[in-house]
């Protein structure tokens, strides 16, 4: 698929060709062009984004008040979660701004990704770049997602604690080597300097706005109401992210096998923006994330990677690195006479979360 194409269905500027992505057969994405189309599921709400961007404020201020006039441990700890909760819901509003799914507006999409992106510490324009590029090349060589395979129990947890830290250190590298003439070809090929200097200037806000803070009211409050909900949100946003991919087919190939879908409640679904549902996202990344359950009834028979809940597709990677069932590296990393056998996935099944 070209990259006009599918920069079309990313695209909030230009978001109204419900491109497929993913190679569906062509009758199938034909299908569900035409049902997506007659139920204008690409259409972004205002409203929709309004209450939940509301809500999320208003989570975030009513504890972050009540902590600060209790100053309670128990209180401190509540705050922590649900702050947690709201930067981890912050860093998947950032991507559906990216795609421009919360509003009509791409200016309104392009501001609430810079706010949040501050908020959460990630580069709004340089994770817009590198995202679309993973859809692109949705795990396979050349896409921007690392694609590890992980032999040890320990070496996992730390992957799924430390992901959204290590994202947000590269994107940040990144955006400086772009702003000095270097950095990766996806970042400079899709380089918009407005952006970039909006973006520059909404984290430089959030950090000199908890200097200010520190200085003039003492460095407990910005570690308290900022710097722990962060260590809260890195590793929750890890967990969420970790499945969308790991142990799924390599590519290219259908978006079916290379993209898992967790079915799970609905406090996990408005935290993540309904991304839980991947397979439906990756497969017309146009759709808002308040459609995307619509859209996956639409597809929820042919989807082959599906789990039941984050908790126990988390507990079944423990499991299987214990039983040395390690997933296949990745056939472009290995030598042409290298022997596989090493990383033949043990289970007989292609995945152990294929249906």
């Amino acid at each position: 698929m070209s990259d006009k194409v599918i920069r079309s269905a990313l695209h909030g500027d230009d978001q109204v060709d419900l491109e497929v992505g993913g190679v569906p057969p062509p009758k199938l994405a034909g299908s569900i062009r035409r049902a997506a189309a007659e139920q204008r599921l690409a259409v972004a709400s205002g409203r929709n984004t309004m209450l939940h961007l509301g809500l999320l404020t208003v989570l975030l201020l009513g504890m972050g008040t009540a902590a600060v006039l209790a100053d309670f441990w128990l209180i401190w700890i509540c705050y922590w979660a649900v702050a947690g909760f709201v930067l981890t819901s912050c860093f998947a509003g950032v991507h559906e701004a990216l795609h421009g799914s919360l509003f009509d507006s791409p200016a309104l999409n392009h501001f609430t990704g810079m706010v949040t992106g501050a908020l959460t510490l990630v580069p709004y324009s340089t994770y817009r770049a590198y995202h679309f590029e993973h859809h692109l090349r949705t795990h396979e060589e050349g896409d921007t997602e690392p694609i590890v395979v992980v032999r040890s129990r320990i070496v996992y947890l730390l992957t799924v604690c430390f992901a959204i830290v290590g994202l947000a250190a590269s994107l940040w590298g990144q955006f400086l080597a772009v702003q000095v003439g270097k950095g990766s070809p996806w970042a400079t090929r899709r380089r918009r300097t407005g952006l970039d200097l909006g973006t520059g200037a909404a984290e430089m806000s959030a950090v000199v706005a908890a200097v200010v803070v520190g200085f003039t009211f003492g460095w407990r409050w910005p570690i308290m109401l900022w710097l722990v909900p962060l260590a809260v949100y890195f590793p929750l946003a890890g967990i969420f992210a970790i499945p969308e991919h790991y142990e799924c087919d390599y590519g290219p190939g259908s978006v079916f096998r290379t993209t898992r879908t967790v079915i799970s409640n609905r406090l996990v679904g408005f935290c993540q923006w309904n991304a839980n549902y991947h397979t439906a996202h990756h497969l017309l990344p146009a759709v808002p994330g308040h459609n995307v359950p619509r859209l996956h009834v639409l597809i929820a028979s042919e989807c082959e990677v599906v789990e039941r809940s984050y908790l126990r597709y988390h507990i079944g990677v423990l499991g299987r690195i214990g039983r040395r069932q390690i997933p296949p590296a990745p056939p472009w990393s290995l030598e042409p006479d290298e022997d596989r056998s090493a990383d033949r996935l043990v289970n007989p099944r292609r995945s152990p979360s294929r249906r």
